[in-house]
């Protein structure tokens, strides 16, 4: 999701965290997630770690087409989308 928000433009109303998020802040995020998910194992992690950059890409690209950015909507369907992706991953691979 910090991924998204730092990717990604906002939606006419705007985000007030986009503002706020640095590029060091989204950065150790990534790294804290990625991190988290090798605790898994290798082939989990990768699977895991591609399965939410292709959310978040889908994600991104729906909303820049329907909203023209993202808002705090898109946001929630990316954290939960990209929850149960990790979780099916967790559970079938590990």
């Amino acid at each position: 999701m910090i991924a998204l928000i730092w990717l990604s433009r906002p939606a006419a109303e705007g985000l007030a965290i986009g503002k706020a998020l640095h590029t060091g802040t989204a950065v150790m995020s990534i790294l804290a997630g990625t991190g988290a998910a090798l605790l898994c194992g290798i082939r989990p992690a990768i699977l895991m770690v591609l399965a939410a950059y292709i959310v978040i890409r889908a994600i991104r690209e729906y909303w820049y087409k329907r909203r023209g950015g993202v808002d705090a909507l898109s946001l929630s369907l990316t954290l939960r989308i990209a929850e149960l992706a990790t979780l099916l991953i967790g559970v079938f691979i590990t």
